[in-house]
């Protein structure tokens, strides 16, 4: 799978904030992926200025 720079995804996530300011985003993880991927990918939402984000889990 490819890998967007940060840069590209902090522009591509604040110009649809900007259309859509009271957008929710979803960050699902699958198991295979890192925890540490997961906090990358909050921390680039964040620096974009996002101040709703939700974590999708898997039912127990």
């Amino acid at each position: 799978m490819d890998q967007l720079p940060s840069e590209q995804v902090i522009a591509e996530v604040k110009r649809h904030l900007q259309a859509n300011p009271k957008t929710v985003f979803l960050i699902g993880g699958a198991k295979e992926v890192p925890y540490d991927e997961i906090i990358k990918a909050l921390n680039l939402l964040h620096s974009a200025g996002v101040k709703s984000v939700g974590l999708m889990t898997q039912p127990i």
